[in-house]
């Protein structure tokens, strides 16, 4: 596992963690999510930006903290500056 992959589990359990606390939330909601960011990191290594395939994969609050994890990897440095 890559660390900045490892950072955006990080960042998708925080990000469900604060969900958890609401009403409405959904108790799938992490599979749903890790299956996105699945999905994400395929593509990324299918040699998608990286900003692309997050936006193409999350939306929302979590599409800026997943966007947000990223910013400190070199890997996806480049590809960020294109979108901000």
């Amino acid at each position: 596992m890559s660390t900045l992959q490892h950072e955006f589990i990080k960042t998708i359990i925080k990000y469900n963690r604060m969900q958890a606390t609401k009403e409405s939330y959904d108790p799938a909601a992490l599979r749903k999510y890790l299956v996105r960011l699945e999905r994400a990191l395929a593509k990324i290594e299918d040699g998608a930006p990286v900003s692309v395939a997050l936006t193409e994969s999350f939306s929302g609050p979590l599409l800026d903290a997943v966007l947000q994890a990223a910013k400190p990897f070199p890997e996806a440095q480049a590809h960020l500056r294109a979108v901000s």
